[in-house]
């Protein structure tokens, strides 16, 4: 990871998903450490992609990504994550891809 000047701008996060049991002693953390300037907290499906932008929206040093992971295709409605995407905290959309291995490809594609 490149440290500018002298902090770190974390680009991937999920912080209320895969980091902790505790997001918000994890969230605690990150804004107690002069280190770290921002994170980019990822969401994965509709759900968390709405929790990541509350997380952003009442710290300051995070920022949200949204997005559908390949594994969460099912029942996912593009228009909202169109409509999450215009927050000025979400900076971009990620977990947009395809998986080949999965049983849900055609799923994906579609998505």
């Amino acid at each position: 990871m490149k440290v500018v000047n002298g902090m770190a701008i974390d680009s991937h996060l999920h912080v209320n998903t895969l980091v902790s049991p505790n997001p918000q002693e994890c969230i605690g953390e990150i804004n107690k450490n002069p280190n770290i300037r921002n994170v980019i907290n990822v969401g994965l499906d509709i759900a968390t992609s709405k929790e990541s932008i509350l997380i952003s929206n009442n710290n300051p040093k995070f920022y949200s990504s949204v997005g559908i992971y390949p594994l969460y295709t099912e029942s996912q409605d593009l228009d909202s994550l169109y409509e999450l995407a215009d927050n000025e905290r979400v900076v971009a959309i990620g977990e947009i891809g395809l998986d080949s291995l999965k049983s849900n490809f055609d799923e994906q594609k579609n998505i």
